[in-house]
């Protein structure tokens, strides 16, 4: 960054001739990427471009050709490829045109904007291909909006790329891809690979009605046997494999990051285990449109989106271990940060209602005022069942009729009661029998995994996306006025293979029929709030 002293020499002048100069370097690197000629320039400087490769279109396949017009300024391109200087990565109220040519030959000419936090590129109003800048973040901060990315300065490697809907670069940490629905009106979601946090989605929402600000991973933890001894290993999914705790690396497999109209993905694999055993891990978030007649609930009342939040893992085959290297568990934690209707407060529940047919069907709720952590998953019959959050003040039961509850939260169902297959709700619409799992968790058949669900409040003075432990973070703080951040945490020894090998998944997708455990579900209708008295 530029320390005070070089700030106060940066003349109106100079800043908008360093503003030229970056956009004549991403200029260059544009050209670069797209294959087209540069504009000329008044230095010289060698500038290796990013491995631009486009799904579903073929390599090196154009989607559209620039020109860009700023004022004065030369090309220092180096400065803004590779590492920042500290003299050439600030850039103060200026604002410079660009023109984009389309591929039907029809042009748009737009304000650029940079502002003096740092680094932002604003484009408005937003290209038909959303065509934005992105600043790998390195230590810097991100701000995302649809048309808005900031960084607040650059410290070693941060390299600027441009990028298209529906193109990629090369996988960087802090690029933003946004992913849209495949059908008008559905969803629309944005996916980055983050710098320790795996896939990150965030900005979810059904047909304009947002439902989720972020879904991460912040670590996970392999418990091994060598023999007698145990040990815990913490893995973070960070993109390269830079030495974490007890020397475990993780890093991105090339080509599993994907990003389409329906779903997310990338796979990391863990490295630095006992004996050479390494860990494979699967983030697929899979976001299915309204679908007519799919009834997510039992009433079948509800016009309803599901979505998947799922993280799998699979060990290299454990055979010819010669160090009696045993799996005892691989705990997951995920972190989601529902958003309905982009309400910072609301209401939650904790509900249970696994009964056996002929007992009693009333439902059990937890609607609690503070952080806790509660069994969801296990050989308890206490076990949790569900979570529903809500923007409004309270989360509406449903009836004894089997009527939906809750219609416009976010809906989280692990486990489905007895008398919902027994039939006991069909007289209001439900459908019985074969729908919903006769009280089975949602969890791969065979699988030892247990699971808890965390709710904490969220502080917005501090970082707490990646905590040591989740457990540090519930300290009896209030939740009644607070914005609550959920964490699902499984722990399993896995379901064997054939080829020796240990696999399981939390939230998985299972048969995708309807009643299809492991899926959360939204409402793309707004919640219908009192009128007046």
């Amino acid at each position: 960054m530029i320390s005070p002293s070089q700030r106060r020499l940066l003349t109106p002048r100079r800043l908008r001739r360093r503003a030229a100069t970056a956009m004549l370097a991403l200029v260059a690197l544009m050209a670069g990427m797209l294959g087209v000629a540069a504009p000329a320039t008044a230095a010289t400087g060698s500038l290796i471009a990013p491995k631009l490769f486009q799904e579903p279109k073929a390599v090196g396949e154009t989607f559209f050709t620039s020109t860009w017009t700023a004022v004065e300024g030369k090309n220092i391109a180096t400065s803004l490829v590779g590492s920042l200087d500290g003299s050439q990565d600030l850039f103060v109220d200026d604002v410079l045109k660009i023109t984009f040519t389309y591929e039907d030959g029809s042009t748009e000419t737009l304000d650029h904007n940079f502002n003096g936090d740092g680094f932002c590129s604003g484009i408005r109003p937003v290209p038909e291909l959303d065509l934005s800048l992105y600043l790998k973040p390195g230590k810097t901060t991100m701000t995302i909006a649809l048309s808005d990315y900031c960084g607040g300065g650059g410290e070693g490697n941060s390299d600027i790329y441009i990028t298209g809907a529906g193109t990629y670069t090369q996988v960087t940490p802090g690029v933003l891809h946004e992913c849209k629905g495949g059908t008008e009106g559905n969803w629309r979601f944005h996916s980055y690979v983050s710098d320790s946090d795996g896939l990150v989605v965030d900005n979810a929402a059904l047909k304009g009605r947002k439902a989720v600000r972020a879904l991460q991973v912040p670590y996970l933890n392999i418990a091994l046997s060598e023999r007698s001894a145990r040990a815990t290993y913490r893995a973070e999914l960070r993109p390269t494999p830079t030495p974490q705790a007890n020397g475990i690396t993780t890093e991105l497999i090339a080509g599993t990051v994907g990003c389409d109209a329906t779903r997310t993905t990338a796979s990391y694999l863990v490295r630095g285990l006992p004996g050479g055993m390494t860990l494979t891990v699967r983030q697929t978030y899979r976001f299915d449109p309204v679908k007519s007649g799919d009834r997510c609930e039992p009433s079948g009342k509800v016009t309803c989106a599901r979505f998947w939040p799922t993280l799998e893992w699979k060990t290299s085959p454990m055979v010819g271990n010669p160090r009696h290297i045993t799996l005892l568990s691989v705990s997951t934690a995920q972190r989601f940060d529902f958003r309905p209707d982009d309400a910072e407060l609301g209401a939650w529940m904790v509900g249970q209602d696994k009964v056996h047919a002929g007992k009693n069907v009333g439902l059990l709720h937890y609607p609690g005022t503070k952080e806790f952590t509660v069994s969801a998953i296990g050989s308890n019959e206490r076990n949790w069942d569900n979570y529903h959050q809500t923007s409004k003040i309270m989360v509406d039961m449903p009836g004894n009729t089997g009527a939906a509850g809750c219609p416009e939260c976010i809906h989280m169902h692990w486990r489905w009661s007895l008398v919902t297959n027994a039939g006991a709700v069909r007289s209001n619409g439900g459908f019985g029998l074969t729908n919903f799992t006769n009280g089975r968790p949602a969890v791969l058949r065979g699988s030892p995994q247990k699971a808890s669900i965390t709710v904490v409040r969220e502080h917005l003075d501090r970082d707490e996306t990646q905590p040591q432990s989740v457990d540090a973070l519930v300290n009896d703080e209030s939740l009644m006025d607070g914005h609550p951040i959920v964490f699902w945490r499984t722990s399993s020894a896995g379901i064997q293979q054939a080829d020796g090998s240990f696999r399981d998944a939390a939230f998985p997708q299972l048969s995708g029929k309807p009643g299809d455990l492991g899926s959360l579900w939204f409402s793309p209708q707004p919640p219908v709030l009192p009128g007046p008295a």
